[in-house]
């Protein structure tokens, strides 16, 4: 009777039928009322006195235990419940389907969390294997779309990921899409810093990612096949940092043919000034959190020749890096022109020939 009361209405009603029970078997055995009793608790409930409440006979009380024995498996004098209960904490609820915890096991096992509409191919609830550095400077027209379509192709990636929007100093509302955006979907984060410093946003970044492999981009690329590559790259061992060159043989840079030559100028003078060996260093780059992110972390110089820095002090300490060509198409006019780069890039390159030729 009383796993009949168990299942159909719970454990509540079980406490009522040992109550009952109690109350036939031990008629007549009531001690009288104790001299100043309590009165009714503080709740308005009916409450009996010590002295009034009833007393089971010694038989009464072994033919309960017995009832009990049946109804509740288990240990009659153990602590705790019996195992068939002990497990109501971990499954549902008696045939209701019902979790106790909400479900959110169920969710973090998914990799989802709460309030995203969308939990996307890449998200984990657990550190990402990948982070993705994005800055992003007066972006408002192209980055909604451009993380909806980079979210899309990295859908079956094969790797975890997350999505760093680092903002600095946007005159439009590029801080609120970004934020829409991290409260949208649960693998894109972003931060703000109050200047336009595309260095300083990129190093932040970098010291807030939190996977095994970094990839820095720009929001106008995207390409996830080059993240593709460059994690398959770093898994396999055969780089610690990985450069998608746009003036390599093999690469197709596809801006305005000014542009093209600006970056050849700029390469060639990091070659006679610091003896750069490589083809590239801005753009796209991945490499391994534990070998290059304390080589950021030194980094002295901010703006755009951050990313030269970091690529030279590489190649100086011994990093394993490997340029791929990549094809580079930019899917909007620079937001910062050229002429007004050029100065502020000089100055900076200056500071970084006296820090790097100490050390």
């Amino acid at each position: 009777m009383l796993l009949e009361l168990l299942v159909t209405h719970g454990p509540g009603a079980i406490g009522g039928a040992l109550r009952g029970a109690c109350r036939s078997a031990g008629a007549g055995s009531e001690d009288p009322p104790a001299a100043g009793g309590r009165g009714a608790p503080r709740d308005g409930a009916h409450r009996p006195a010590r002295g009034d409440r009833v007393r089971a006979s010694a038989a009464d009380r072994s033919r309960l235990r017995h009832l009990r024995s049946r109804s509740l498996p288990g240990p009659r004098g153990g602590a705790g419940l019996p195992d068939e209960l002990a497990d109501l904490e971990r499954g549902p609820v008696w045939g209701l389907e019902l979790l106790v915890d909400g479900g959110r096991a169920r969710l973090r096992a998914r990799g989802g969390r709460a309030g995203g509409d969308d939990a996307g191919g890449g998200v984990s609830a657990e550190e990402p294997e990948v982070s993705i550095v994005v800055p992003v400077f007066d972006e408002e027209a192209i980055l909604r779309a451009a993380v909806v379509d980079l979210r899309e192709r990295l859908r079956d990636a094969g790797f975890s990921y997350e999505l760093i929007l680092a903002e600095n100093g946007s005159r439009d509302a590029t801080a609120r899409v970004a934020e829409e955006l991290s409260g949208k979907y649960p693998e894109v984060t972003t931060f703000s810093v109050p200047e336009a410093n595309y260095g300083l946003a990129l190093r932040i970044g970098i010291g807030r990612a939190r996977g095994q492999l970094v990839i820095c981009d720009e929001i106008d690329l995207c390409d996830a096949d080059f993240h593709v590559q460059a994690v398959a790259m770093l898994r396999a061992g055969s780089a610690e940092m990985v450069i998608g060159s746009k003036l390599m043989e093999g690469a197709r840079d596809e801006r305005p043919l000014f542009r093209h030559a600006a970056s050849l100028a700029y390469t060639g003078l990091l070659r006679v000034t610091l003896g750069f060996r490589g083809s590239d260093t801005h753009g796209l780059k991945a490499f391994r959190r534990d070998v290059v992110g304390p080589i950021a972390a030194r980094c002295v110089v901010d703006g755009d020749v951050f990313a030269s820095e970091l690529v030279i002090r590489a190649y100086r300490q011994g990093v394993r890096v490997v340029e791929v060509p990549v094809r580079l198409l930019e899917k909007r006019p620079p937001t910062v022109r050229l002429a007004q780069r050029v100065p502020s890039v000089l100055v900076t390159l200056s500071k970084l020939l006296w820090a790097i030729g100490r050390g």
